[in-house]
Parts: structure tokens; sequence; C-alpha cells
């Protein structure tokens, strides 16, 4: 991050490099038992469970400090990508990265919330980004660390490693780097450790391997918790960690009253809703990625909720229309800034670009414009949706992009637990069905029919929400999530199965038969790189 001015691939490359410093004094020497570290009370249940398989994953060979942190995030900070130019900016004034624990690491393996959330990136991070740490480092920045950095921990070659705080382990791999973290180095995911509310939990279902590169699922170290119950690694993205009260300040018709605060329950904040809220996220956050053994005092956890409720984040500049906030335009974050969270359904979800309709012909503003219409307007059926059909009937004539993705200017969902399944990991109608290089399970529904699919078995990369729930009906959903600083952040969806936001919009095309022209389908990449 470059204060004041816009960064480079290679700008970036270059800060995280000669930000780094000595290795910080290695902490693996210390035995710690997981029933020695006093989780906080709000801590969620499934962290408990997977909290010491954390612990007893290998630490880096050499634990750096995080590179790349300047000591000011200023007010307004412009960063460059492929598409333009991304604004983030807090209302509330610079922030003092020595003074907020966001910045800091809380744990033992040199990571930091800013590791994965960082500005430049739309407060998420991006393959660009990755890489660029690769090449910067060696491999060497925390984003790298074996916990869940690597494809499974013991994959990691064992001179790369350090002993684990539990159970002194260390990667046992004969791959190279690159092979080792591939995941995470070609798709931007990381690995989550998730116990599996199946059958023998009191669940509806049951799990199976059928396929597994990455070998954590097959591996008795990682795929059972201390008490034997059955533990699953799945792999995400990174959710974007900026203008969080969008996505906590939810339900505001009935039956979904709306909250008195913004730290209410909203069910959304992760991939499958399973965190209460952005406190109890970045407890689980530090004790589990950052491999802590100490958990973060209450004023770090307000910092860093602060700082994540506190900055916006969208594009501000695209290379082919220019600033996107002339002629009558409202992009960027500064306008996003002053809408009120939680407003939706009381007229189009997204009007920034609505005035280039008539105020301006320049063929990359129309362009935009017309995507934004679409995504607004243009209306298709909506059919064997986990999530939404079983909800509000199956199928759904006259929905629109607008009808998930509705919060007025940010574009996640307003209900509580907006969790939908429109088949990312599993749908044979892109790419093929189940990705090869991820793990590839058998969920199997125990009362009935899966409903939608046809039988009682799906073959899916991850079993989403229903790993929490232990429901058929949550089989694969995951939660609607923002459409901002998009043009930052890629790859797309929650395993990065989208290269380009022409490849998502291609999805939704299929998926729906929705029938865009070729020219639909550039003009509606054109708005979402726009936002």
């Amino acid at each position: 991050m470059v204060a004041d001015s816009v960064t480079t691939q290679a700008q970036e490359a270059g800060a995280f490099s000669s930000a780094l410093g000595a290795a910080a004094p290695n902490p693996a020497a210390n035995s710690v038992a997981p029933s020695s570290v006093k989780l906080p009370g709000n801590t969620q249940d499934y962290f408990r469970k997977v909290f010491p398989l954390y612990l007893s994953a290998p630490l880096p060979a050499r634990i750096y400090n995080q590179g790349g942190i300047p000591k000011y995030v200023p007010m307004l900070e412009l960063d460059g990508n492929p598409v333009g130019i991304l604004g983030s900016f807090q209302p509330g004034g610079s922030t003092r990265t020595a003074d907020n624990a966001f910045f800091k690491s809380l744990g033992t393996n040199g990571r930091a919330c800013i590791t994965c959330h960082q500005p430049p990136s739309g407060m998420s991070v991006s393959v660009r980004n990755i890489q660029a740490r690769l090449l910067a480092t060696g491999g060497r920045d925390p984003i790298f660390a074996p916990v869940d950095g690597a494809n499974c921990p013991n994959q990691v070659k064992a001179a790369d490693t350090s002993p684990s705080l539990y159970r002194g382990r260390r990667g046992k791999g004969i791959k190279d780097f690159r092979q080792s973290h591939s995941l995470l180095i070609e798709k931007g995911l990381i690995r989550i450790f998730l116990p599996v509310k199946n059958v023998a939990s009191g669940g509806e279902i049951t799990v199976q391997v059928v396929s597994d590169p990455t070998t954590c699922n097959t591996d008795p170290e990682y795929n059972r918790d201390d008490a034997g119950r059955q533990v699953i690694s799945v792999f995400r993205r990174p959710l974007m960690s900026a203008h969080l009260d969008f996505k906590t300040t939810t339900g505001i018709f009935p039956p979904f009253p709306p909250p008195t605060d913004n730290v209410t329950p909203s069910g959304n904040v992760m991939w499958d809703g399973r965190e209460r809220d952005l406190f109890t996220q970045a407890i689980s956050a530090t004790m589990g990625h950052a491999q802590a053994t100490r958990p973060p005092t209450q004023a770090q956890l307000d910092q860093i909720v602060a700082f994540e409720r506190g900055i916006f984040s969208a594009q501000i500049h695209t290379n082919r229309a220019g600033m996107l906030n002339i002629r009558g335009a409202s992009g960027g974050p500064i306008a996003l800034s002053r809408e009120p969270a939680g407003q939706s359904f009381s007229g189009p979800v997204f009007d920034e670009y609505a005035a280039w309709n008539t105020s301006d012909q320049d063929p990359a503003r129309l362009s935009i414009a017309r995507g934004e219409a679409i995504f607004n307007t243009k209306t298709f059926v909506i059919q064997d949706v986990r999530g939404f059909n079983n909800i509000a009937g199956n199928p759904v004539a006259g929905g629109t992009c607008a009808t998930c993705h509705n919060v007025n200017h940010a574009g996640n969902d307003v209900l509580r637990h907006s969790q939908r399944d429109i088949g990312v990991g599993h749908d044979p109608a892109f790419n093929g069905g189940p990705a090869k290089d991820l793990p590839i399970f058998k969920v199997t529904c125990t009362t009935g029919e899966i409903p939608f699919a046809g039988g009682n078995t799906l073959l899916t990369n991850d079993p989403g929400l229903a790993i929490i729930t232990g429901r058929c009906v949550d089989i694969g959903a995951t939660t609607v999530p923002g459409l901002r600083a998009l043009a930052a952040r890629e790859p797309y969806f929650h395993d990065g199965s989208a290269k380009t936001l022409e490849k998502l919009v291609d999805f939704y095309n299929v998926r729906y038969q929705i029938g865009l022209t070729p020219q639909e389908k550039r003009d509606l990449a054109a708005f979402l790189s726009a936002l």
C-alpha cells in the first residue's frame, strides 16, 4: 500500500520485499496444550472443536513479521489494478497502523488480519497480490504459513517448517513450494478446518471423501478432532472485510425485524454463516489462522471491528471509462460511505451510473450504464436453488441479479442467513462439475432426497452450510457476497473457479439460461468491474 499514490504490482512486490526484516523468535520450542488456552466465552462451538488442529499444524521454519504495512492507511488510498484504480476511503480519517490490532501479529506464525485483507485487493486478497508476495519473499510472507496457506500442512517439506505448538508436528512433504501451496498461489484459496454435523453428530447427512489431492481429508492427523469426530478441509476465498455494516445490518422487513445495533447476528459474516458476528469471527481468525495461544483482548477486538466497519472499498476509475464519479455518476468509495447500511428493496439496487444513460455518449460509460440496467432489470427464471426456491417456491419467474444481490449500493443480501446453492463446486454445466484439484465429497441425505438434486447424493467440492447445520436443504449453500471492489480481488466465487468477471457472467448466463447477447455480457462485466 502506498499512500496518496497509485501502486503497481511491481511497487507492491517491492514494498513487501523491502519490509521484511529479521525473523521473529520461533515459539515452537514451548509446547502448548489446547486445554491450557482459555477461549473467550463467545467463541463458536465449531471452533472449539477444531482449535487443537490449528495448534497441531506446523509453524513456518522461520517466522517473519508481516511486511508491506505503511505507518498510516490514509483517509483516501488509491491503488492500481488491471481495470483501473481502486479507492479505499475512511470517513473517520486515516488509521495509524501501529495503534490498530488489525495490523498486528497476535499469533505465532507472523500473520495479522492485514495478511489476507488488504486495501489494494478490496480488503480481500487477489492472485496477483499473492504471486507478487511469493516473488518478493520466496514464500516467506506469512500468508504462506503451513497451517492453511499450504494445501495441507503435511505437504510442506520438513525443512520449511518448525514443530507445531501442540504435538510437535512438522511437515513431511516431498513436493516443491509451488506444488504444496498451489491452491493459494493459483486460486487464492485458504484451507478451512470444519467439524461435520453428520448423522453421528445429530445431522441428516453423511460426508465421504471421494478424492483428495490435498491429502488433509484422508490424513488421520487432520481429519478428526480430539474426540474422534469427523473434520473436513474445504478451500475458500477470503471474503472482503470492508464496509461491513452493509453485511451485518440486515433483516429490514418482516419476519426479519431490524436490529437495534450493527452487531446483531446476521448469519452472513462467513461463506457458511458459521460466525455469530464480527467479534467472534476475529477471535476464530486470530486463534486459528494466526495460531494464537492467547485470545485477543476486547480492546483489540474493538479496534479490528471498527476498522472493518470504517473503511469503504470501491473502484473509482477504469482505464476505459475514466473517473467513475463524473457527469452525474456516483461511483467510488466516498459516495458509498454516504449510503445508509441495510437499505434495500427501495428502487434499483444500483443507480450509480444511471445518469450516464442520458448525459454521456462515451462508449465505455454507456456500456457500464447498460450493464447496470441489465443487473437491475433483466429477468430470468430462478429454479432449483437450495436456500431460495425451497423458501420462495420453485420455480420463481421474474428474477434478476438484484433478487439475491439486493442491498442497495453493496450487492449482498439483506436476509439473515442468506446462504444459497447456485451450483458452484458441483454444477456440470460449469467446468464439468467438481474441480479435480480440490477435494471431492459425496454428501448423502439420509432422510430422503436432496431438494432439487434428483437423488439422495451429491458430489461437490464444498458441502457449504450443511457442514454446520447438518441439513439436507443446506448442501452446497454459501453466503451471497457483496459486489464492491470486484476488479481488485479476482478470482471469483468462493472456490476461485471464475478467473475473470467475464467467466462469472458466463456462469450465470448458463446456469439460469438468461440468454444474454455477447454485447449484454460485455456490458454486465463492465458494470461489475466499475463497482
